[in-house]
């Protein structure tokens, strides 16, 4: 049996290296987009997204956390933020 949603979930991949191209503001829009359609507890949606294009904020992440040292090659982050407390999605554009 094909389902296209089981296929795209067992073809996902982590992506680690980049060009450092800039991203379009219609391609962060999209995955924004899509980051808030995802499902929470009585949709609460306990998040916040900060969108980073700044090559110096980028460069400051990758410095700082043990995680991000990806982001030296990164066109742009987003920064995903959980708050228990929060009932409504923020987004930020930091750019």
């Amino acid at each position: 049996m094909e389902n296209e949603t089981l296929n795209t979930i067992y073809s996902r991949r982590s992506v680690r290296l980049f060009t450092g191209a800039k991203v379009s503001f219609d391609s962060l829009i999209k995955i924004l987009r899509a980051a808030m359609a995802a499902p929470s507890a009585v949709n609460i949606q306990p998040w916040s997204f900060v969108v980073v294009t700044k090559r110096e904020t980028l460069d400051e992440l990758c410095s700082r956390l043990p995680y991000a040292k990806m982001l030296d090659k990164a066109g742009a982050a987003i920064v995903v933020c959980g708050i228990p407390d929060k009932d409504e999605v923020s987004v930020k554009i930091i750019g």
